[in-house]
């Protein structure tokens, strides 16, 4: 029988308050505790069978808790990307469930290409803004062979706010800070994304995309 989020969640707090006679009290926990709450909210809603909506919901609740935590944030871990190019850090890869935390520092006028997923995922942000124009693929037109893309709403994320990407309705999306200062968001996913689809509108293909990311793999444990 699938759990209820109200169920998993008292299974959550009373997790912490085993945990705040050891780790002090959790508002003034550094980024590395407040992370590892995290990772452990998510890997009990993975390894409890319950509906993938709830899953979402809960991953989002998670790491809102996360990014509206006070802590001392170690921003002289990621080194400020030159240019506009954004970075992308491994926090956490989970090797039974597959899923994953990083975070993605973002220079001034950075974007993303037109993207999606493949997996269900939420993004917070902890420093800058973002703004996000989310699209949907329909079979109405012929911009991208039988198919068409297009604009289907756009947000602009602020500190604390997060947004969610659920495919298959939910999962493609454009993310640039479109502002003068530095932007950091943090983000789960549900697998790995070693592979993904980039929209390109000028040729009007898709393209198969390889993830990447910079040189602090292991910044956390494993």
């Amino acid at each position: 029988m699938s759990k209820s989020p109200k169920t998993l969640n008292l299974l959550f707090d009373n997790q912490i308050n085993i945990k705040q006679s050891i780790l002090k009290e959790f508002e003034n926990e550094n980024f590395f505790y407040a992370l590892s709450h995290h990772i452990f909210r998510i890997k009990t809603i993975l390894t409890h069978d319950i509906y993938i909506n709830n899953i979402v919901e809960l991953a989002n609740h998670s790491l809102s808790t996360l990014i509206n935590t006070k802590f001392l944030f170690p921003e002289n871990y990621f080194i400020k990307p030159n240019g506009i190019d954004y970075q992308r850090y491994l926090l956490y890869f989970d090797k039974i469930t597959k899923f994953i935390v990083m975070a993605v520092v973002w220079p001034p006028k950075s974007s993303t290409p037109i993207h999606d997923h493949g997996t269900w995922g939420v993004v917070g942000v902890l420093k800058g803004k973002l703004s996000v124009i989310n699209y949907e693929l329909t079979k109405d037109s012929s911009n991208f062979g039988n198919k068409s893309i297009n604009k289907v709403g756009s947000i602009c994320a602020n500190v604390g706010d997060t947004t969610c990407v659920f495919p298959p309705v939910n999962d493609i999306h454009m993310v640039s800070n479109a502002h003068s200062s530095y932007c950091i968001s943090i983000h789960t996913y549900g697998n790995e994304l070693k592979k993904y689809n980039i929209y390109n509108l000028k040729n009007k293909k898709i393209e198969k995309n390889n993830l990447k990311y910079n040189s602090i793999e292991n910044f956390f444990w494993k």
